[in-house]
């Protein structure tokens, strides 16, 4: 994979915005992806501004205050993932055209939440959306290469990375479930890392790893691969 341009990096870093490729079974695209606080959006849990309350009481907008989570204002700000998704999709566009049309055109996206999202439908060209190499994500070799024995350490660990900030987005609790702190493949995501890094951590986790079965894993994989796809809208 080519490195991108110092000017196409320099456009992302500005916007505080990345491109990222996304593979999901036979089909590959593009979408777009950031991180921020989770009280500066609107719809974090802790803003009990969000649904907004209309001023006519009897209005059927207005929120069942039984429904309402007023010890969300407890929560403590964390870092979150911002994509361009829409009412639980994430859009991924096989055209980067049409990533640039539709952005350009519309303000309905999560994405249009961030201030800087104005900015991006001024400038953004088709020769902007090139992902970083960190920011490709292939989980259509992910279930095969485990049926076949391959721990492919530094993909799972980029397919659970996209996994999480993707279930995180669209609201996908199965997947959030398989993924928790303490579960089966967090567990085995621990290891990869700590075997990626080297040293002496390295050597007890490609021996916990060796233990696992890579025929369990892709059976959950394959679980959590499906449910991605299902909340992928490609356009």
């Amino acid at each position: 994979m080519e490195e991108r341009s110092k000017e196409v990096a320099q456009f992302w870093e500005d916007l505080r915005i990345d491109p990222v490729e996304l593979a999901v079974g036979t089909r590959s695209g593009y979408t777009l992806r950031a991180y921020r606080m989770s009280d500066t959006l609107p719809n974090w849990k802790g803003n009990l501004s969000d649904p907004p309350v209309s001023d006519d009481p009897e209005s059927t907008d207005n929120p069942d205050p039984d429904e309402m989570d007023f010890d969300a204002n407890d929560a403590e700000p964390e870092e979150v993932p911002v994509m361009l998704a829409r009412k639980g999709k994430l859009l991924v566009f096989e055209d980067p055209e049409d990533l640039v049309k539709y952005v350009r055109e519309n303000d309905d996206s999560e994405l249009a939440w961030l201030e800087e999202y104005g900015k991006l439908q001024e400038d953004l060209e088709a020769s902007h959306v090139e992902a970083d190499e960190a920011d490709v994500y292939d989980l259509s070799s992910i279930v095969p290469d485990l049926r076949q024995g391959t721990w492919n350490h530094e993909e799972l660990i980029a397919a659970g990375e996209i996994a999480r900030d993707v279930a995180y987005v669209c609201d996908l609790e199965g997947v959030s479930d398989a993924l928790d702190p303490g579960s089966p493949l967090d567990q085995l995501d621990n290891h990869l890392r700590d075997s990626v890094e080297g040293g002496l951590k390295a050597v007890r986790a490609n021996r916990k790893i060796k233990k696992a079965s890579t025929e369990q894993t892709a059976i959950a994989w394959r679980s959590v691969v499906g449910k991605m796809g299902e909340a992928v809208d490609w356009r």
